[in-house]
Parts: structure tokens; sequence; C-alpha cells
């Protein structure tokens, strides 16, 4: 199944504000998130904690997807063009990562 998602360069905003957002180009929101760290004002001790460092790298990660996934595609491209006797299980893993695309 080939899933659709956002195209474009994906980045992350407002890291110094709450919440920090994910955005593509420069008008469409992927993502809005927010931090639950003991040291903030909107702390809830119902939810697990989340860092406002933790949160900032899962930011930044996210806003990474879409070039990290052509970088797998393009590495996986380069393998299947060598026509290895072989598939490694660290190639089976990165096949398996972008099945869904």
């Amino acid at each position: 199944m080939k899933t659709e998602f956002t195209k474009g360069k994906w980045r992350a905003c407002c890291l110094d504000a709450k919440p920090h957002f994910i955005f593509a180009g420069e008008d469409k929101t992927i993502c809005s998130m927010f931090c639950n760290d003991k040291k903030e004002s909107h702390y809830e001790s119902m939810e697990g904690i989340v860092t406002k460092e933790e949160c900032v790298a899962n930011a930044k990660l996210i806003a990474a997807a879409p070039e990290l996934l052509e970088s797998l595609m393009r590495f996986i491209k380069f393998v299947d063009d060598q026509k290895l006797e072989y598939e490694s299980a660290m190639i089976r893993q990165a096949k398996e990562g972008i099945k869904f695309y």
C-alpha cells in the first residue's frame, strides 16, 4: 500500500514556544507538539513526562522524516542495483521500514 504524505521539505519551528510546530513549506502545518515537563507551568501529573529538550529533539526528528525516507530509498535502490547474491538482515529491515511507501 502506498501512503501519501505531505511532500516538500519539513521544518521544526517555534522550538522555544509552546507548542512546537512542524511545517511543510511555508504554510502547511504537519503537527504541533507539547512537552510535559515538571518545570513547566502547564505540567499535568497524570501524563508521562516529556522534557522540553526531548520534545525539541522529537520535533527535529519528525521534521527530518521526508529526507530520511528519501535517503533510505536511495540506499535500497543502490543495493538492489548491485544485484548481490545475498540480502543481509540490515537490508531486509530497511526494506521493511519503507514498505508503506
